[in-house]
């Protein structure tokens, strides 16, 4: 069901249900604040909350006591479930709050709460509600919620350049040529059914990805091709419900020795909204981090406070200049571009350029213009 909302993206209800339902709930909320694209914000709720003012809480999150609850999930380690008795130890404080009396009129009282995404690039909150009178959450069904909180983050990010191609230009799959990130859509066997123009522009490339006999897809690196192989196929159990496994991101290598092609492979699965009958198969994300004009740094810039001259030494990196040509060109010393770098890496949470490329594209998906330019 969370691999479902890749293109489904108003499939939140149902999911928001079963996770509840796997974790004693009640039901479910979940909240994304994006400062760069409100386009991309989420406001869900469980399909049976129909009389639960979700927008009236959303904004009471952010006021009084009631904005301790996002303080706590700030300050806990990325994915900690944290429950209301660790924020509100107090019952007398707790059930004074607006927000709790407004619950009881539900008949809800008891919640949990977490940040599914780990890197910081945008803010998001899972709540889990559960019936007055229930203890809330107990040591089996919180293993469940930490099993799901993975899959949920994974399904999150991968919706956004889709939900964002929804929201400008209607259905997914008609406007997947304005996306400047490589898509493809596999069934088993890495057979090919679907890809955009900048998926064929890599495969056509044929440096470490090619499209070889009857359509499939395959990597020239021996290594790398049973990585992906392998990945492909369970992420296509998963889809079939035959394996529960995460998705994948490989780095496959190229044959002319530039920054590897990331790869992302999701389980995708599509009801017939978007593909037009029922499928299961596999969804890969291509990324080209030599495909500089894609990046826009703006988005990472502002969802990680990087300062100005951290900004101007990302924009560098990200078009692939070394640290010594960064030193030379902006008349500092090598050493103060490392510790800059250094810098930029901390607060982004990546390792190199290449996850720096993959987190700036995940911050601000790439939409191409009429010309195939990026339009922000």
């Amino acid at each position: 069901m969370l691999y479902a909302t890749t293109f489904g993206v108003d499939r939140w209800p149902d999911v928001l249900d079963g996770i509840a339902d796997l974790t004693g709930g009640n039901g479910a909320l979940l909240f994304l604040y994006d400062s760069g694209l409100s386009e991309l914000e989420i406001t869900a709720k469980s399909s049976g909350y129909r009389d639960l003012h979700i927008e009236q809480y959303r904004r009471s999150l952010f006021e009084g006591d009631e904005a301790a609850w996002l303080q706590v999930l700030d300050q806990a380690p990325p994915r900690t479930i944290k429950t209301d008795l660790d924020v509100w130890p107090d019952r007398r404080v707790y059930d004074a709050m607006p927000s709790v009396r407004f619950l009881r009129t539900q008949a809800l009282y008891h919640r949990v709460g977490v940040r599914p995404c780990a890197h910081g690039g945008w803010k998001d909150a899972l709540t889990v509600l559960f019936r007055e009178g229930r203890a809330g959450i107990r040591p089996g069904e919180a293993r469940r919620l930490e099993l799901l909180v993975p899959h949920l983050a994974r399904a999150i990010e991968m919706q956004r350049p889709f939900r964002l191609l929804q929201r400008r230009f209607g259905q997914v799959l008609a406007a997947l040529d304005r996306l400047g990130i490589g898509v493809l859509v596999l069934r088993e066997a890495s057979e090919i059914v679907l890809s955009n123009q900048e998926a064929e522009r890599i495969l056509g490339a044929n440096d470490g990805l090619a499209r070889c006999g009857r359509a499939k897809l395959a990597a020239r690196d021996h290594k790398a091709a049973a990585q992906l192989a392998a990945a492909v196929q369970r992420a296509d159990q998963a889809a079939r419900l035959a394996e529960l496994d995460r998705s994948h991101t490989l780095e496959l290598p190229r044959r002319t020795g530039g920054d590897p092609y990331l790869v992302d492979v999701v389980p995708l699965r599509d009801d017939g909204d978007e593909m037009g009958s029922a499928f299961s198969g596999v969804l890969l994300v291509l990324i080209d981090p030599d495909h500089r004009e894609m990046v826009s740094i703006g988005g990472l810039a502002r969802s990680y406070g990087l300062s100005p001259t951290e900004t101007l030494v990302c924009r560098m990196i990200v078009q692939g200049l070394t640290l010594q040509e960064i030193a030379d060109a902006r008349d500092v010393s090598v050493d103060t571009v490392k510790s800059q770098a250094r810098a930029i890496y901390t607060k982004t949470r990546t390792r190199n350029r290449a996850e720096l490329v993959r987190r700036a594209l995940s911050v601000a998906p790439p939409l191409l213009d009429r010309h195939g330019k990026r339009s922000d």
